[in-house]
């Protein structure tokens, strides 16, 4: 008797199973070949994506923040602000720096290889280069068609038969605005055409920072480990934007940590700015008190000696003229009292005046012979007559030569006078010129020695300054 198996128990066959399967071998072989042929031209022409990894250690967290205007003034210890892990993330991710980062690697600006079913971007390795451009509005689109190693022609779309022309490192009018173009290796002509598209810096800088992340590695409290990751088609850019995203968040840092030093530097400047001028102000008006007040020497005592030396002088020099005046006023009254007599002057009297000198000399040399004449010859004698009309015109002449050698003595006398009053003033007020020149050199004291304080504290901050470098490390 056969035993049936139990109602509940589920037999398979399995060779009914494989046999009905061959029997559609041919399918199972296309769908395979098919299979193979999605994979292999899936493989071909999709677009890869390489991560980029870094790790950053942060230093320098938890301390305290002293740097401040008061301490760097009085010679404080300059440390750097404390670090909070969480705060380095978003501003490692923030829209500042990564646009910093677009702007100096200069990735708005893209190129690509237009190929039969897919475009290859290039990034350090394009064949061209876009040197300036001024757009109508913010982005632009266009392709490039290379002609040969000096020209190229310029679509707005690749199935465009025409376009515009352009040379090399020239300027050329475009519908979306003014572009240069420039061969990276002119003696390498690689024919082809190449998409290049121009975005806003803010618009790449955010698709950027969105697929920038940035994660602690390790304990949340005692780590200092941040990690930073970046999938890009392109690795070299990848490595690129990361590494440029640490070197603007290290200049960032410094710059955030100098800003103090950079204040007072600025206050320490606008100061010494005008101290200067209090300082030009002190020392002008000291050079005209100075001046004024004829201090020569250190103290005003000192240059007031000289001044009595020039005192004594001058009265000399008014002695010495007033002799020479003396001597011409006695020729004067020889002069006039021989208008009814005729005699001999004295010849010596004023020697050191040859006009007068000459003209005494004359006079008496005609007196001598008319007093020889004068014995033989009478009153009316024509010769006589004629010796007398130009004795007296010698006398008129002499007299006018001594009052103009009078009015000639009396312009230094009257200078030498006034310089005298002064003199005498002046020695008189050296109590007063003193003690003003005093405060006023305390004045200048006190301001040189501000500026020269603000000076050395301008050299200490600088030098903190120029020594301050970011504490983080790649």
């Amino acid at each position: 008797m056969n035993e049936r198996p139990a109602p509940d128990t589920i037999q398979i066959d399995f060779q009914r199973w494989i046999r009905k399967l061959a029997s559609y071998w041919w399918l199972i072989i296309l769908s395979l070949v098919v299979a193979l042929l999605i994979g292999h031209f899936y493989l071909r022409y999709a677009t890869y994506e390489y991560r980029t990894n870094a790790i950053l250690l942060i230093k320098d967290t938890g301390q305290e923040n002293l740097l401040t205007q008061e301490n760097i003034i009085l010679n404080q210890n300059l440390q750097a602000g404390q670090k909070g892990m969480d705060n380095e993330i978003q501003i490692l991710q923030s829209s500042p720096i990564m646009r910093k980062v677009v702007e100096e690697l200069g990735i708005q600006v893209s190129y690509y290889r237009q190929g039969r079913f897919k475009e290859h971007e290039f990034y350090l390795d394009a064949p061209i280069h876009l040197d300036t451009i001024v757009l109508h509005d913010d982005n632009a689109n266009f392709f490039v068609q290379l002609v040969n190693n000096s020209s190229y022609l310029l679509k707005i779309k690749e199935e465009d038969t025409d376009g515009i022309m352009g040379l090399y490192g020239e300027m050329i009018e475009a519908p979306f605005g003014q572009l240069k173009l420039s061969p990276t290796a002119p003696k390498r002509f690689v024919p082809g055409t190449y998409r290049i598209q121009v975005q806003p810096v803010e618009l790449v800088a955010d698709y950027y920072r969105n697929q920038l992340m940035v994660e602690r590695i390790g304990d949340i409290i005692s780590s200092s480990l941040l990690s930073l990751k970046l999938k890009d088609p392109v690795p070299r850019k990848a490595e690129d934007i990361i590494r440029t995203v640490i070197e603007v968040y290290n200049e960032e840092e410094v710059l955030d940590e100098n800003k103090v030093l950079r204040s007072t530097v600025e206050f320490i400047d606008e100061r010494l700015e005008i101290l200067k001028g209090e300082l030009d102000d002190v020392e002008g008006s000291i050079e005209v008190y100075r001046r004024n007040n004829e201090v020569f020497g250190e103290t005003a005592a000192s240059s007031k000696s000289f001044a009595i030396g020039e005192l004594r002088a001058s009265l000399a020099e008014i002695s010495t003229l007033e002799t020479k005046k003396d001597l011409l006023n006695s020729l004067e009254t020889l002069v006039v009292n021989i208008q009814d007599s005729i005699r001999l002057l004295p010849a010596n009297l004023v020697a050191e005046n040859p006009s007068i000198g000459s003209l005494v000399t004359s006079f008496n040399t005609l007196v001598l012979q008319w007093e020889r004449l004068i014995t033989t010859a009478s009153p009316e004698n024509p010769t006589r007559q004629a010796l007398e009309r130009e004795l007296q015109e010698i006398r008129l002449s002499l007299l006018e030569s001594i009052r103009n050698s009078q009015r000639d003595l009396d312009i230094p006398m009257n200078r030498l006078r006034t310089k005298v009053e002064s003199l005498e003033q002046s020695v008189l007020s050296v109590p007063g010129i003193e003690k003003e020149l005093l405060e006023r050199r305390r004045l200048q004291g006190i301001k040189e020695n501000l500026f020269l304080a603000l000076l050395q504290k301008r050299e200490e901050t600088a030098l903190s300054l120029a020594e301050a470098t970011a504490g983080n490390r790649v």
